[in-house]
């Protein structure tokens, strides 16, 4: 065996983010995954600009290596075909609200009468169950409920918070980890056991133990919600924060440690701030002077000094140049001027590269003539 989850088929129904990126690592490690689209438009990412070439940016980043078809899951027709399918699959994601595979006669319960040792796995915002399963959301919408959002905030003026929409899709990228740790669990289990496994994925409850794994205990313990000028980790403190610099950049500082803290003061000339880091009544005038020192030089300028000096110290690197991090370059992360590859490396274990992107319903056809699956 080639790859480690060679022969392992998967049917993936789950369109966007973060049923794609699940299956995704499934793909890098080997599985064959077919992605059941939606006739005529399929994944709605497939549209979702930036494209390169004829496909989405993001589609391609996190369908690659997957082969597709096209079909309506409410059609008799293609409803039989989606079974003979079932019939030499191991693995089932799904994205739906809850019920919408029920009444298309694909639930996991449907399911087991043709497989039943089948790993099913739905993903939803809310969980399959009580009053909120049913709701509409996006990933800012489960920010929202947990808390995180409202931790996300800074001051305008005085008198008005104005919340940061975060650029990153924080709960959906969640629960993809949480989708393929437990899917990978169902899998070893069934080699032990034989069984299959229903695994019910809320997008808004993995935030809690993914994201605020800190916060949520330390509020709960001592009913004090984290405040930007009283948090290490918020940047109240100058040996955590970012500064800039003369050319308009910046560099970030994350030296918590006191050795790491006293390597910065004595690179930036001045040792006798090592001592005022406990000094919460000096913070704020500390935190002006560093950067009023930061201001004098450009990033590249502090780059030269602190960055071999050890002291958790970071250009802020502009998305632009990106590309151009030596980690991305020598690992050799970034393929076809857009696409990423796995970054998780084992001794022995391959990963698959080089993968194609499914054009929608690439494989109706192909598929139809293999073992006359469908």
């Amino acid at each position: 065996m080639e790859y480690i989850l060679e022969n392992v088929k998967v049917l993936d129904f789950s369109r966007l983010l973060p049923g794609p990126y699940a299956t995704e690592i499934l793909v890098d490690f080997g599985a064959e995954v077919i992605k059941i689209e939606e006739a005529v438009k399929g994944d709605y990412l497939r549209e979702y600009e930036a494209k390169e070439g004829e496909f989405g940016a993001a589609f391609a980043s996190l369908n690659r290596g997957k082969k597709s078809i096209a079909v309506n899951i409410h059609s008799k027709e293609d409803y039989k075909k989606i079974l003979k399918l079932i019939e030499h699959t191991d693995i089932i994601v799904e994205s739906f609200r809850p019920g919408v595979m029920k009444k298309a006669g694909l639930d996991y319960q449907s399911v087991c009468n043709i497989k039943p040792d089948i790993i099913y796995c739905s993903i939803s915002g809310f969980g399959q169950y009580g009053s909120m399963s049913l709701k509409a959301g996006h990933d800012l919408t489960y920010l929202s409920y947990s808390g995180l959002l409202d931790l996300m905030t800074k001051n305008i003026v005085d008198t008005k918070i104005e919340a940061i929409v975060p650029p990153i899709l924080i709960s959906d990228i969640s629960a993809s980890m949480n989708t393929i740790v437990a899917i990978l669990i169902a899998y070893i289990n069934k080699l032990k056991t034989g069984e299959g496994q229903y695994i019910d994925i809320s997008i808004l409850d993995g935030i809690y133990r993914n994201c605020m794994p800190i916060i949520l205990p330390n509020y709960l313990a001592s009913r004090e919600k984290p405040k930007f000028d009283s948090n290490t980790l918020y940047g109240a403190y100058a040996n955590y924060s970012v500064y800039k610099t003369k050319d308009k950049k910046m560099i970030s500082v994350a030296a918590i440690e006191w050795k790491f803290w006293k390597k910065f003061c004595d690179a930036i000339g001045h040792p006798e701030y090592v001592e005022l880091i406990d000094d919460d009544n000096a913070m704020k005038e500390l935190r002006y002077c560093i950067s009023e020192i930061i201001l004098q030089k450009t990033q590249k300028e502090w780059m030269m000094i602190l960055e071999d000096k050890d002291a958790c110290v970071a250009p802020v690197v502009e998305i632009e140049d990106v590309k151009f991090v030596e980690n991305l370059i020598k690992k050799k992360l970034l393929t076809d001027n857009i696409l990423l590859e796995n970054p998780i490396n084992f001794s022995t274990i391959k990963k698959v590269s080089n993968k194609d992107v499914p054009r929608l319903g690439e494989q109706n056809d192909s598929l139809r003539e293999e073992k006359n699956q469908i």
